[in-house]
């Protein structure tokens, strides 16, 4: 049995060994190599991937950066330049990112700039808020100190 499995072994061998050398010319093609459909699949996969990525913006990311924009504006409006800088330039810097991806149309960069541009926004008007409220109780706590004094002043001269 194991003969003849070595015999087998042996023929499939010699089968699979190189033919006499035969002059080529000029003329004759030969298939394509293994290699050369591997490579082509490989080009089409990559070239596939590419013309994904470069698909065009839909309407619902069109909204997205329009309610982005939105919110820009409105931290601009409001005292976010004062209150929270910072927050308003990363959104401002996000936002032109996403028009830099608009322009190559990258879909899905463009998509994570807008989110991105306007959570920043939101936290920047958040935080203009927050700045403006707090201002609003230092005054009223200073309001009140007063108010105190001026009982206290009251109480002693009676």
């Amino acid at each position: 049995m194991a003969a003849d499995w070595l015999g087998g072994a042996y023929a499939m061998t010699k089968s699979l060994a190189p033919s006499p050398k035969k002059e080529m010319s000029m003329t004759t093609t030969k298939p394509p190599t293994r290699y050369a459909k591997v490579f082509f699949f490989v080009t089409a996969a990559f070239l596939a991937t590419s013309f994904a990525q470069a698909q065009a913006i839909n309407p619902a990311q069109k909204q997205e950066y329009t309610d982005a924009k939105s919110e820009l504006d409105t931290a601009l409006k409001s005292q976010a330049s004062k209150y929270s800088p910072a927050e308003l330039k990363q959104a401002q810097e996000s936002l032109q990112s996403a028009d830099n991806s608009l322009t190559t149309q990258n879909t899905v960069k463009f998509s994570q700039f807008t989110r991105l541009a306007r959570a920043q926004a939101q936290l920047a008007i958040s935080l203009a808020d927050l700045g403006v409220e707090s201002d609003k109780s230092s005054g009223v706590s200073l309001d009140l100190q007063k108010a105190k004094n001026e009982i206290a002043g009251l109480a002693k001269q009676r």
